[in-house]
């Protein structure tokens, strides 16, 4: 390999590893979902309690512990998620892979390579003041060729889901990756002075 295409390698797995652990705990664990309904009101107009069940049912669909239930999601909505689960699913393998390609680099380049990552999620923020034209005319028409991803106030995601939902969870991604990326290159530079 290249000395070039190990750098590069290592760069393209951190980011993938430190995006994907803070996606994952908002996904995966119910915390920051459940805290997203005092955030938004679009829960309150739902009913809490009935929000709450709804993000349950969500949290065990992406979990593949239960179905997405009929009777309160849209077929629409079950095929998206479903798609979602899927990109999920390949953006964790991807992380995984990306977190032993950077941890298989040496000290001095996890740390050059932490650098530029740590700045590169960093700079992402820009996309927060503009979220609403970033969300819809790049993230969903890259990731997906359909427009299953639109909400309608008869979707449960309308509720419990709103853009702002999305926006507050991409600026909590955004901070949470640099500051992997920042604590990762300050073991880097640690590890490679006892080295020497």
């Amino acid at each position: 390999m290249s000395s070039i295409t190990r750098p590069a390698l290592a760069f393209l797995g951190l980011l993938a590893f430190t995006l994907w652990l803070p996606i994952a705990a908002a996904v995966y664990l119910p915390g920051w979902h459940a805290a997203s309904c005092d955030w938004h009101k679009r829960c309150t107009g739902y009913g809490e309690e009935r929000a709450r069940q709804r993000i349950d049912e969500l949290r065990g669909f992406m979990q593949h512990r239960a179905e997405l239930p009929a009777q309160a999601w849209t077929a629409k909505e079950r095929a998206h998620l479903a798609e979602v689960r899927t990109l999920l699913e390949r953006a964790t393998l991807l992380a995984l892979l990306g977190a032993l390609i950077f941890f298989h680099a040496q000290a001095r380049q996890r740390a050059a390579v932490a650098r530029a990552a740590m700045l590169a999620v960093a700079a992402c923020v820009i996309v927060l003041p503009f979220f609403g034209t970033f969300w819809r005319e790049i993230f969903h028409p890259l990731l997906f060729d359909n427009l299953m991803w639109k909400n309608y106030p008869a979707d449960t995601s309308w509720w419990v889901m709103p853009r702002l939902y999305f926006q507050y969870t991409t600026g909590m991604v955004i901070g949470v990756a640099t500051l992997l990326c920042a604590l990762l290159r300050y073991q880097a530079l640690r590890e490679a002075r006892r080295a020497g």
